[in-house]
Formats: structure tokens, C-alpha cells, sequence
């Protein structure tokens, strides 16, 4: 099994130094994060250089995050958003890189449950149609503060679609927050609807506070309340056999050294894993 680094891990860097920090702490591929990919490209660099960067590093990219807002009806939102996936998708069949990760968030919230998930389908199906012919699938985080925040919305969503190259994202902090989504469901799950698996650690907003990633995700592995060798323990259970990704969202970690945490990931990620890596 190989070890990926969510490059909102360490979101401060630029594009080059990240790559070169994932590959000095142990990891062999990354998901890439948007605003580094964008800026990169912003500045005047090419996918040319990126994939001189790449092989200079000795990395693969599992996956480019995000598009965000995807559930958006507006017309210049949903312009925005297809057209960034045009851009995404090019890049990525470029690169080598068979996903893109969507994020559904809060528009429709107040809307009958149906009506949200026939609306985000919408969306998610013109998405999907732009990724398809650069052989790309679309991976959905069901947010856990959002309208579709578990497996089974996350199902929904997709039936509804009705797309082939759709997963859910199997990030442990937004499914296990929501409260919704079990190890045992997990287990069962389907591997074929799954995208990539997205560890980390964290905790749960106290009652009457808000949803806060940069508090409640801000903890290194161990460090938080999610039972984490379960929901390993599941993941593998359900045969899944795709990528694995560190994915920490911490202000506070990312003005520390971030090839010390790159390193710390990598090796709380092994530790987990055991002898699947």
C-alpha cells in the first residue's frame, strides 16, 4: 500500500517545496491542492514543469482538491465550477492523475432533503460529463456539517447521478463527525463506489459550538477521539484497494516545520496501517 500526503497538510508551501517535503518524510504520492496548483500555474509555470516535478520527487498525484460548492444552482457558479473541472481534468490526465475531489457545502440547506440531492446530482452529472474523457472519476466528500454528510446520502447522490465515474471520499473526520456513517456500514460498503480513503484524527464540536476544521481537525494521529485502527480496520474489511491519504486541517500546524509534520503523518499513517504498507 502506498502512502499519499493531502498537500492541505502542509498548506503554506508553494507547489515545488511541497512535493519535495512529501517525498523526504516517506510519502509516494500526493493529493494536490488547489490553490497550490493554481498558483503555480499563475506565475507562469506549465503541467510540463509539473510533471518534471513530479518525477524529480519521484511522486504520483492521486488526486486534485477541490471543487468546491458543487450543489450551487446560480448560472456564473455553475459556470465557475465547469469550467474549473475543464481545467482540473486536463491537468490531471497530463499528470497521470485519475481523480478529482467535489465538495457539496450548504446552498440548498433548508430545502426538503429530496430536492437537495436531485439538485447536487444536477450538478455533480455535468461535472462528471467534462472529467469523463480525460478518464476521470469524481470523488464526493460528504462534508460533515452539510446536508450530505454520510455514506448513505452519499449513495443517494450518486444513484441519482447516475454516472459511472463517481466514488464517495472516504475521509474519517467528516464521516465519523457527522455521527451517521458506522465502521460496520463502512465495512460493508461497496469498494467500487469509493474514492480515496482520507486519515486523520480529530474531535467533535461541543454542544452549541460551531463546526471548526482548524479546531477540530487540528490534532496529529492519536491525538483525537476517532477510533482510528476501526475505521482502518473497516476500510480493509470492505476490500477496498485504492489510495490512502493523510489529510490535516490545523492553522497551528501549518506555521510549524512542516517537513517535522510531513514526517510525523507519515509515520502515525504506518502505524495504523501495520503491515499494510
Amino acid at each position: 500500500m502506498e502512502l499519499n500526503l493531502h498537500l492541505k497538510s502542509i498548506r503554506n508551501c508553494n507547489l515545488p517545496t511541497a512535493l519535495h517535503i512529501a517525498h523526504e518524510a516517506g510519502f509516494t504520492g500526493v493529493e494536490m491542492a488547489d490553490h497550490m496548483l493554481t498558483e503555480y500555474l499563475q506565475a507562469g509555470f506549465t503541467v510540463e514543469d509539473i510533471k518534471e516535478l513530479l518525477a524529480r520527487y519521484q511522486i504520483r498525484v492521486v488526486s486534485i482538491n477541490d471543487v468546491l460548492g458543487v450543489e450551487r444552482m446560480g448560472l456564473m457558479e455553475r459556470q465557475k465550477a465547469c469550467g474549473q473541472m475543464k481545467l482540473f481534468a486536463g491537468i490531471a490526465e497530463e499528470i497521470g492523475c485519475g481523480r478529482i475531489q467535489v465538495c457539496p457545502l450548504c446552498d440548498l440547506e433548508g430545502l426538503p432533503l429530496r430536492k437537495i440531492i436531485e439538485n447536487t446530482a444536477h450538478n455533480i452529472r455535468m461535472l462528471a460529463d467534462i472529467a469523463a474523457p480525460h478518464s476521470v472519476s469524481l470523488q464526493i466528500e460528504t462534508v460533515a456539517w452539510s446536508p450530505i454528510h454520510s455514506l448513505r446520502l452519499g449513495r443517494e447522490l450518486i444513484e441519482e447521478a447516475g454516472r459511472r465515474n463517481l466514488g464517495i471520499t472516504i475521509d474519517f473526520w467528516h464521516l465519523w463527525a457527522a455521527g451517521e456513517t458506522t465502521p460496520e456500514e463502512l465495512a460493508e460498503f461497496d469498494p467500487r463506489w469509493m474514492g480515496n480513503v482520507h486519515f486523520c484524527d480529530g474531535l467533535k464540536p461541543d454542544a452549541g459550538m460551531p463546526w471548526d476544521e482548524n479546531v477540530q481537525r487540528g490534532v496529529l494521529p492519536g491525538e483525537g477521539e476517532i477510533p482510528l485502527q476501526e475505521w482502518v480496520d473497516a476500510v480493509t474489511a470492505s476490500g477496498f484497494h485504492g489510495a490512502w491519504s493523510y489529510e490535516l486541517i490545523s492553522a497551528k500546524h501549518w506555521v510549524c516545520d512542516s517537513i517535522a509534520l510531513a514526517r510525523q503523518l507519515c509515520q502515525g499513517m504506518r502505524r495504523y496501517l501495520k503491515d499494510r504498507t
